[in-house]
């Protein structure tokens, strides 16, 4: 994942095939290398792989007890249905991850369930309730300081507005 996030696409590939290629490595390795590969086809845009692998390593997670990896792949399965318009699935997937992020304790879930949601009230229109959804993730952010996320959720929220001609 971390190969990902450094843009080497290629070497996260092959890290995460040879990962599942052991035979009896440890299950949080192999839920790790699984999300990686659900990562990658997300980036590709492949929707059957992505769904395939996310769930996958939700299975992984859920069987290890990884609560955090569990909301991960939920709220990564609810950003996947949402870029393929499958909005019904993806209400489910957020709301899902929302819960365990909840039930963790986890502002950072919890801020990323919001961030989607947000999105997906935005794209039904619903736009003061994609309002108050990226509102409480700004709120979660302040605990978690993260720059990123404070410009992705300002960014978000400016583009609500002038959506809404304010």
């Amino acid at each position: 994942n971390f190969l990902i996030h450094q843009g080497d696409v290629e070497g996260a590939g092959i890290a995460a095939s040879s990962v599942l290629a052991a035979p009896g490595g440890p299950r949080s390795a192999q839920a790790h290398a699984t999300t990686a590969l659900a990562n990658l086809a997300h980036m590709r845009g492949d929707f059957d792989e992505a769904n395939a692998h996310y769930e996958r390593a939700y299975a992984l997670r859920e069987r290890i007890g990884d609560l955090r990896g569990c909301w991960y792949a939920s709220i990564s399965l609810g950003a996947l249905h949402l870029l393929h318009a499958r909005l019904d699935s993806a209400r489910e997937h957020i709301k899902r991850g929302y819960r365990m992020a909840r039930q963790g304790g986890d502002a950072f879930g919890m801020m990323a369930a919001h961030i989607y949601a947000g999105d997906l009230a935005a794209i039904e229109e619903r736009l003061e309730d994609a309002k108050e959804n990226y509102e409480m993730g700004l709120d979660l952010e302040k605990s978690i300081d993260n720059s990123q996320f404070r410009s992705t959720l300002q960014r978000r929220l400016g583009t609500l507005f002038a959506l809404r001609g304010d």
